[in-house]
């Protein structure tokens, strides 16, 4: 095994661990901090610039080489994130709208111009542009499984699906940007291609993971904060109780004489008040099961949990790549 692509595995790793420890540090915040970011945001008000030339660069401190991308945004908002498809040089002016026309030179309303940059955006991956991902949020994007070849990209502003005004059915910009061509050639050897791909997978696999954490506490956040602005009601409606509890005495006293004098009409009428009696209290039941919020801690666990073994199947790789000591 080379030991210039272990060096490259090693600095891959080292790269994806320090990230996902800074994630982690951010989850880790009190369910207050975690409150403070409930809004909502337009996707197409994100700030957002691609460098239009790739280039290619030695990747970490290796010789290895990578294709690169510089990206701007807005690093202080907290839910910005962008995706990338790599198109072959073949599709560079195939990628059309459904008008038959290049979207990002168009002259469109607005309205128009949204159709028809999410019809390309959809028709470049159909046409065979591979899609490297959504969640990424690194300043300079680095293509770590190119082949060999020449390629463009195109990439689009998003933000994390919970966090768009609307909703996880759009929550992209609906422009998206087009790099011009790069040539690349692939200085790794073609049997590591494989395993290239799976510790890519796996570094997709926890960002992702530390993303759906980030939801699962916001999520709750939101929760509390709204079984907090219920609480006021509720405690109005403990202090009927003492009322209630009057009139299941008065119910169950009337239904009791009801049955020993065979009256039908006192019967069927505290029947029916403890009938709706139990509605009351079940309500206020629910009103207070509505404020658990164990099915939320109960899937941050689990998704905690799950950070281990990624990491742990990432090591073993490693392990398998070493040579005999």
């Amino acid at each position: 095994m080379p030991m210039r692509f272990l060096a490259v595995l090693l600095a891959l790793l080292a790269s994806c661990m320090f990230a996902c420890q800074q994630q982690m540090v951010s989850l880790d915040k009190s369910d207050a901090e975690a409150k403070q970011d409930t809004r909502r945001y337009n996707p197409y008000e994100l700030i957002f610039s691609v460098s239009p030339q790739p280039y290619v660069e030695k990747f970490a401190s290796t010789e290895q080489t990578v294709p690169k991308i510089g990206v701007m945004f807005d690093e202080h908002h907290p839910n910005h994130q962008y995706q990338v498809q790599r198109c072959h040089s073949s599709l560079f002016e195939k990628i059309k709208d459904q008008y038959g026309n290049d979207p990002l030179t168009a002259n469109y309303t607005k309205s128009k111009a949204v159709s028809a940059h999410l019809y390309a955006w959809g028709k470049a991956n159909a046409s065979g542009c591979i899609f490297l991902g959504e969640r990424h949020q690194q300043k300079v994007f680095e293509d770590i499984t190119a082949p060999s070849g020449e390629y463009f990209y195109l990439l689009r502003a998003c933000l994390v699906p919970a966090r768009s005004q609307y909703g996880k059915r759009r929550y992209c910009h609906y422009i998206y940007h087009k790099t011009e061509v790069v040539k690349y050639t692939d200085t790794f050897e073609q049997e590591q291609w494989q395993l290239r791909l799976d510790l890519a997978a796996l570094r997709n696999k926890l960002q992702a993971r530390f993303a759906r954490l980030s939801g699962v506490i916001i999520n709750k956040g939101n929760f509390l904060e709204q079984c907090e602005t219920n609480e006021a009601r509720r405690n109005v409606f403990r202090a009927r109780l003492a009322g209630i509890s009057k009139i299941v005495i008065t119910a169950t006293a009337t239904t009791t004489a009801a049955i020993l004098s065979g009256g039908t009409a006192a019967f069927q009428t505290g029947a029916a008040t403890i009938k709706l009696t139990d509605k009351l209290f079940s309500s206020l039941s629910n009103s207070q099961m509505r404020c658990d919020t164990s099915v939320f801690d109960k899937r941050i666990t689990e998704l905690k949990d799950s950070i281990d073994p990624i990491a742990a199947s990432i090591t073993v790789k490693l392990k398998a790549l070493s040579p005999p000591l």
